[in-house]
C-alpha cells in the first residue's frame, strides 16, 4: 500500500474507533514518508483534527520547512492534547519540540545580541533550557507508558551525548524493560542498548546486545556489525573478533553505517587530506578508504590492524569517561593553542581527550600545584620516532575545561596575555620557577629560561630589602634587564613549542606497549626484485642476556614474533611480513651471545618510506621492542648500471640467509669483533652478458661520527686504508633479476673508529660506473 494512501486510511478511522488508542507510532512513521510540505499542510487543514494528530503533523511540517512558527504550532497542539488528560505521545511530542529549539537568546534587532548567552546559561543552571525540558518530557512519557519506546530512544540519545552515569543507567533500564516486553523496534532498541552498555563500561554486555541485534536484523546489517565491533574491540582477548565484525560491516556499508564509522574517526582525521577524501568519495570509495586508513595506521604503529583498532576504541572510551568537556559556548581563551569557540568544537571531550585519542596514555604526567598557579598538567610522550613531545594543559581564566597551551607559564595566575604575552609579572616569579623546575629535565630548552628566572627571583628578593633609593633603583634596573631577557627567551621557546605542538596534534601515533624491553640490533638491505619491485632484508641480532626462554630439562626454547613493515604513506601502500622464529639451545644464552635471524619481503620502490621492525617474545607478549624511521626503498628498474646495498657477513661460505646461489651468515650491525676478516657481498645490475667490468673496493677511515652508528657496539679490526682491484666477466646466463653476484673476502685489522667501505664498478666496454658505499664503526672494547 502506498504511504499516502495508508496515511489517509489512518486519518479516516471512524470516531468510534478513535475512542480506542490510536497507533500514533504508525502515524509518525507514515508522516515520515511524506516529502511535500504542501501535502502535510493539507492534512492540517481538516477542522476536526485532534490536537495530538495536529502536533505530530506539525512536527513533520517543521522538519520539511524549518519554520519556527510550524514548530511553535506543533508545541501548542501537544499542550492542548495534555489539557484533559496527560498523554505519553503528547509529552513525547513536547520533548521533540524542545530538542529542535535553539538556545535561548536575548531578542534584538537583526540578532546583534545572539552571541550573548547569559540567558541560556542561566536556564541550564535552573533546568529550564530546552534539553533539560526535553529530558523531563521524555521521562514523563515513560511514566505514563513504560513501554513507550520512541521516548526511551530519545532519552538514551540525550544520555549518550551527556555521558552522565545516572542518565545512562536510567535510559538503559528503560530500553531493557521495553525490549524484554517485545515492544517497539527491536533492532533500534538493541543497537541503542549496545551503545548504552558500552558507555557504562560494560563492553561485553554491549557486544551481546549487538549480537542480538544481528539476529533480528540479519547477519550482514552494517550498523549492528559496527556496534558489535566497537564493543568487542574493548574486550581483552576479543580484538580479532572485533576487527572481523568491523570489516564485515565495511563490506556491507550503507549511508547510515558510514556515518557511524566516520564519527568514530573524526578525532584522528587529517582534515586537509583524509577528511577531504572521505567527503568526496562515494560508498565504494569509502569502503576502500576505511580499509586503507587502518592498514596505514597499523603499519606506522608496528601493530596488527586488530590491535590498532582496539587501541583506538579503548582510547575513545577513556576520553569520553575521564575528559568530558563541560564548556558549551563562548570564545576560546586567547592563550589556548586550539583557537576554536566552544560551539564549534564537535568533540564531547576537552583537549586532553583529543591528545589521548591521538597519542594514547602519556608516558609521564606532571602537575604543579601551589599558590599563584592555575590547574595544570604536562603530558610527556616518547614518540615512535625517538623524539620526546610535551603537551601542556592549563585551566585558563574564564574556562571550565583544560586547554592545550604552547607555554606552561600560562599557568601562572596574572600572567599577561594578548599583546603583552611573554611579560611575566614579578609577583609570579616564584610560581614560574616551580613550574619550570618540574619540567627542565624533560625539555632542555627550558634550561636557560629557568636560570634567568632564578636570577630574576634573587634580584627581586634583594630589591624588596634594598635600604636606599639608589640601591632600589639599581636593583630595579638590573631586574628590568633580566625580565626583558626572560620575555625574549620565553617567546622563542613558545614559538618553537607551538610549532612542535601543532605538528604533533595534527598527527596520531601508537606503538606496542611493552613492560620489558628487548633491545636488538638490525640492518636493512635492498636488492632488485621481480616485476619492478625491490627485495628488502632485515638482519637482526638480539643480545642473549635480554631473552628469557623456557627451559625443559637440559634444553632452552626461545620463540619470537618478528615483523617488518614498509609504508608508502603518500600512496597508502603497505607491505608487511610477520613470522614466528623458534630457536632451541642446549643452555640459556648468555652475555656476549646473540640470537641472529632475518626477514625478507618484496615492496614497490619508494623514497623516504616509513619502516617498522617489531620484535615480541611469543612466550611473554608484554616483552619486546619496536624500532622505526624512514628509509629509501631503492628503485633498481631501468637500464643504468647499479649496485645493491653492501652486506657485511661472516667470512664463512655458509649461513641461514640465502639469495640466489649465495648463502651468508649476516652480522647485524655489521659486527666483526675479534675477526681478522669478513665477507663483503653485493649484486651488480644491468651488465650485458659476457661484458668485462672492473671493481674497486676501498675501506678507509671516515671523518664523521655519531648518528645511528653510535648505537653499534663493535665491528672490525685496525690499520690503514685497504684497496682491492680486480676485473671480471658477466656470466652469459646471469639471472636477470639478481644480476652478477660478488662475494669478496676482506682481510683487515683496523683500529677503533669510523670507517667507510666503497665499491665502484666500471663497465669496461661503455665506461659507465656505479658506486655504492656504507659506513661502519670499529670498537674492540666492550
Amino acid at each position: 500500500m502506498k504511504p499516502v494512501r495508508a496515511l489517509l486510511l489512518w486519518l479516516l478511522v471512524p470516531a468510534a474507533a478513535a475512542a480506542q488508542e490510536r497507533d500514533y507510532g504508525a502515524l509518525r512513521d507514515s508522516l515520515a514518508r511524506l516529502e511535500s510540505p504542501a501535502a502535510v499542510r493539507a492534512l492540517l487543514a481538516a477542522a476536526d483534527r485532534p490536537p495530538l494528530e495536529r502536533g505530530l503533523i506539525g512536527l513533520r511540517l517543521h522538519e520539511l520547512t524549518g519554520d519556527d512558527d510550524d514548530l511553535e504550532a506543533a508545541r501548542r497542539a501537544f499542550d492542548a492534547a495534555n489539557r484533559d488528560a496527560p498523554h505519553p505521545w503528547a509529552h513525547y511530542g513536547i520533548g521533540l519540540c524542545h530538542l529542535r529549539s535553539g538556545e535561548i537568546r536575548i531578542p534584538s534587532p537583526g540578532g546583534v545580541l545572539n552571541a550573548v548567552t547569559v540567558l541560556q546559561s542561566f536556564a541550564e543552571i535552573v533546568g529550564l533550557d530546552h534539553l533539560s525540558r526535553a529530558r523531563r518530557a521524555f521521562r514523563r512519557a515513560l511514566e505514563l507508558d513504560s513501554l513507550h519506546w520512541p521516548a526511551a530512544l530519545e532519552l538514551a540519545a540525550l544520555a549518550l551525548a551527556d555521558r552522565d552515569d545516572d542518565a545512562l543507567r536510567h535510559a538503559r533500564d528503560a530500553i531493557r524493560r521495553i525490549e524484554r516486553a517485545g515492544a517497539g523496534d527491536r533492532r533500534a532498541l538493541l543497537l541503542t542498548l549496545a551503545d548504552l552498555e558500552a558507555a557504562l563500561g560494560e563492553p561485553a554486555a554491549g557486544a551481546e546486545a549487538a549480537r542480538r541485534a544481528l539476529e533480528v536484523a540479519g547477519p550482514a546489517d552494517p550498523v549492528a556489525l559496527h556496534a558489535q565491533a566497537a564493543a568487542l574491540l574493548r574486550v581483552p582477548g576479543s580484538e580479532e573478533a572485533g576487527a572481523a565484525a568491523y570489516f564485515a560491516g565495511i563490506d556491507a556499508l550503507t549511508p547510515e553505517a558510514a556515518e557511524r564509522y566516520h564519527a568514530d574517526l573524526l578525532p584522528i582525521l587529517n582534515e586537509d587530506d583524509e577528511e577531504l577524501r572521505w567527503q568526496l568519495g562515494n560508498l565504494e570509495a569509502r569502503k576502500q578508504w576505511l580499509r586503507e586508513f587502518w592498514e596505514t595506521r597499523a603499519a606506522l604503529a608496528g601493530l596488527t590492524v586488530a590491535e590498532r583498532l582496539a587501541s583506538h576504541y579503548r582510547r575513545l572510551a577513556v576520553a569520553q569517561e575521564r575528559y568530558r568537556r563541560t564548556g558549551k559556548r563562548g570564545p576560546a581563551p586567547i592563550d589556548a593553542t586550539i583557537l576554536q569557540t566552544a560551539g564549534a568544537r564537535t568533540f564531547p571531550f576537552d583537549d586532553r581527550g583529543l591528545v589521548y585519542i591521538r597519542h594514547g596514555p602519556p608516558d609521564e604526567t606532571i602537575s604543579t600545584p601551589g599558590v599563584g598557579i592555575r590547574q595544570n598538567e604536562t603530558w610527556v610522550y616518547e614518540m615512535p620516532d625517538g623524539t620526546r613531545q610535551l603537551f601542556h594543559f592549563v585551566r585558563l581564566d574564564a574556562a571550565t575545561d583544560f586547554r592545550l597551551v604552547d607555554d606552561i607559564l600560562h599557568a601562572v595566575i596574572g600572567d599577561a596575555a594578548g599583546s603583552a604575552r611573554g611579560d611575566l609579572q614579578l609577583t609570579g616569579l616564584d610560581a614560574a620557577v616551580r613550574l619550570l623546575e618540574a619540567r627542565t629535565d624533560l625539555d632542555p630548552s627550558y634550561g636557560s629560561l629557568y636560570a634567568e628566572l632564578l636570577r630574576a627571583q634573587t634580584v627581586y628578593d634583594r630589591s624588596l630589602n634594598a635600604a636606599g633609593d639608589d640601591q632600589q633603583a639599581h636593583a630595579a634596573g638590573r631586574l628590568g634587564e633580566i625580565m626583558r631577557e626572560v620575555a625574549r627567551a620565553r617567546q622563542e621557546i613558545q614559538a618553537e613549542s607551538r610549532l612542535r605542538t601543532l605538528a604533533a596534534i595534527a598527527t596520531d601515533s601508537d606503538r606496542p606497549r611493552f613492560d620489558r624491553d628487548i633491545p636488538f640490533y638490525f640492518d636493512l638491505y635492498t636488492f632488485r626484485g621481480e616485476q619492478g619491485r625491490t627485495d628488502l632484508t632485515v638482519a637482526i641480532a638480539i643480545p642473549g642476556e635480554r631473552l628469557r626462554g623456557r627451559t625443559r630439562g637440559d634444553t632452552t626454547y626461545y620463540s619470537l614474533r618478528i615483523g617488518l613493515i614498509v609504508a608508502d604513506t603518500l600512496q597508502r601502500r603497505i607491505v608487511r611480513r610477520d613470522t614466528v622464529y623458534n630457536y632451541v639451545s642446549a643452555e640459556p644464552l648468555r652475555r656476549g651471545q646473540y640470537l641472529r635471524t632475518h626477514l625478507d619481503l618484496s615492496a614497490p620502490p619508494v623514497e623516504h618510506a616509513a619502516y617498522r621492525v617489531v620484535l615480541r617474545d611469543a612466550f611473554d607478549p608484554s616483552a619486546g621492542q619496536l624500532y622505526g624511521g624512514r628509509t629509501d626503498v631503492d628503485d633498481f628498474t631501468g637500464s643504468a648500471l647499479q649496485i645493491s646495498d653492501l652486506v657485511i657477513a661472516e667470512p664463512a661460505d655458509s649461513g641461514a640467509w640465502q639469495r640466489g646461489n649465495v648463502r651468508l651468515a649476516l652480522l647485524p650491525p655489521r659486527e666483526l669483533a675479534g675477526r681478522p676478516a669478513f665477507t663483503l657481498f653485493y649484486e651488480i645490475y644491468n651488465l650485458a652478458p659476457g661484458s668485462s667490468y672492473s671493481t674497486e673496493i676501498t675501506v678507509e677511515r671516515d671523518g664523521g661520527s655519531g648518528g645511528i652508528f653510535g648505537k653499534l657496539r663493535r665491528l672490525v679490526g685496525a690499520g690503514d686504508a685497504i684497496r682491492l682491484r680486480f676485473t671480471g666477466v658477466a656470466p652469459p646466463d646471469a639471472d636477470t633479476t639478481i644480476g652478477v653476484q660478488e662475494r669478496r673476502r676482506v682481510e683487515a685489522d683496523l683500529d677503533d673508529g669510523r670507517y667507510r667501505v666503497r665499491v665502484v664498478v666500471t663497465d669496461l666496454a661503455t665506461g659507465e660506473r656505479a658506486t655504492r658505499e656504507e659506513v661502519f664503526l670499529v670498537s674492540k672494547g666492550e
